[in-house]
């Protein structure tokens, strides 16, 4: 019997690029199947998704070769409307796919696109959205939700046609390991149902594992390893993650941040609900909680990007409802989670320096480099930045906000679709900003991260927009749980 995707041989690069993004790529997946791409940050899995789909280089441009085969079709010689009846496609980002305003419009949109009749389409969203827990959502608009409530929207998006195949990249990046394992539990649902064939490209490997058929390891653009998983060893994320900075850090009695009865709202929905908060000088703090609890909305409002609804944001003694924005801005940088919304310039070597520049930084280039080098930036500095992986584009808008020198620095899921190198390193430069007396709020789902530098941080965690705790660091534990790393392989 014939694989149901087989890939041949398969080598591609983008438009205005000879670097060769992958590299004679091959491997096969059976229907119903589970395939896992594993590897660094920019090794080529997002692409080799792409092209499986015929959006590589159909829609992105640039060049392919080799063979892609799905059900049959050779996706060079067939329209990619054809393959897309076949399989789904959901993105790192899902917001460059949402095309209408509402959560139940843009779910519905690919039944409208095929013709299906109204009621059955009504059915099919029905289905869709009651399968992936997100039913309270349906009349919610895109733009009010979290970065992880969008992932569940996309998912929905994908599965309403019920395709043969389902092609995921990261789907849980922005989702706490409690709602990661459920998505995976769901995916893996439909799988057995409707005998789906999926190729999930995901750095929580470990997660993963119990679901996937076959692995393929990536690496520089080239499939290091494929085949079963079980016969590749195992290392503990405790013990690859473990490192110790150089001394411990005390913070100032003074308060850069002060939140008092902050609301905030969408519409009609009431995120933020009468928080407090203080936050000292030098201080590392963590803002824990589900996804959709208003971590990001708490961020953005001590940002000064939003403005309380009802009570007070002082930072450094400036009360953001009484000043513009831009006295804010030279004290606070902020990283929002989705690396999209905070890169403008054609260069990334110019979008380091874009905010130095900004605030008229001595040598803005100069200190652009230095930063670029302890990001692991230095090789794509002449790079677009619109055309990097998801997890390069993460690590170039954490540099870029920091290469101006800001006192307070706010980070949203700084590690989303980082391997584990990379995470130790966002760890040691976040430790090094603290040294240096800066004051660093970070939300996240990443408990490893946290982990960490915990000895170091203070914790709250956030439910439903409010906080509910503070000082939780003693009921922390890193998630335990085999990690693929490369060159460790027993086959």
């Amino acid at each position: 019997m014939s694989p149901f995707i087989m890939v041949d041989n398969l080598s591609c690069r983008y438009k205005g690029s000879e670097r060769w993004a992958i590299k004679d790529v091959s491997f096969s997946v059976n229907r119903g199947e589970t395939l896992l791409l594993a590897g660094y940050s920019g090794s080529g899995k997002s692409t080799v998704l792409k092209s499986i789909v015929g959006l590589m280089p159909g829609f992105y441009g640039g060049e392919c070769r080799g063979k892609v085969v799905v059900d049959g079709l050779p996706v060079k010689d067939t329209p990619t409307r054809e393959i897309v009846k076949r399989a789904s496609y959901l993105p790192q980002n899902p917001e460059n796919y949402f095309v209408t305003t509402t959560v139940e419009s843009d779910v519905a949109f690919t039944l409208e696109n095929l013709g299906m009749p109204c009621s059955e389409i009504k059915k099919r969203v029905e289905w869709s959205l009651s399968v992936l827990g997100i039913m309270d959502l349906r009349k919610r608009s895109i733009t009010e939700l979290s970065e992880g409530q969008k992932q569940r929207v996309a998912l929905a998006g994908a599965i309403v046609s019920k395709p043969k195949v389902l092609l995921l990249d990261e789907p849980t990046g922005f989702m706490d390991s409690e709602s990661a394992e459920s998505l995976l539990k769901i995916i893996n649902e439909l799988k057995r149902n409707f005998s789906m064939t999926v190729i999930v490209a995901e750095h929580r490997i470990w997660q993963l594992l119990p679901y996937a058929d076959k692995l393929a390891l990536m690496d520089e653009g080239t499939v290091q390893y494929f085949g079963d998983p079980s016969k590749y060893r195992k290392f503990n994320a405790a013990a690859e993650l473990s490192y110790q900075p150089s001394k411990p850090i005390n913070c100032s009695p003074a308060v850069v941040v002060q939140l008092n009865g902050v609301f905030y709202k969408y519409g009609d929905f009431m995120a933020l609900k009468g928080v407090d908060l203080t936050v000292r000088k030098g201080e590392l703090l963590f803002i824990l909680g589900p996804n959709g609890s208003g971590k990001s909305t708490l961020l953005r409002i001590i940002s000064g990007i939003y403005k309380p609804f009802k009570g007070n944001v002082i930072i450094n003694g400036l009360d953001t409802l009484k000043v513009r924005q831009q006295a804010i801005s030279r004290i606070v940088s902020y990283i929002p989670q989705n690396p999209d919304h905070a890169l403008f310039e054609e260069s990334v070597l110019d979008e380091l320096a874009f905010g130095a520049k900004n605030f008229k930084v001595y040598e803005p280039y100069e200190k652009a480099r230095k930063v670029a080098d302890m990001f692991k930036l230095s090789s794509l500095l002449t790079r677009s930045p619109f055309e990097l992986s998801w997890g390069e584009k993460k690590r170039v808008s954490i540099a870029s906000a920091i290469v101006w020198d800001p006192e307070i620095i706010l980070m949203d899921e700084p590690t989303a679709g980082q391997d584990l190198e990379n995470k130790k390193m966002i760890a040691t430069v976040i430790h090094k900003l603290i040294e240096l007396g800066k004051t660093v709020v970070v939300a996240t789902h990443d408990i490893e991260m946290v982990s960490l530098l915990l000895p170091r941080a203070r914790t709250v965690k956030m439910v439903d927009g409010k906080l509910i705790n503070e000082g939780i660091s003693e009921s922390i534990n890193p998630e335990r749980g085999p990690f693929l790393q490369h060159g460790d392989l027993h086959v």
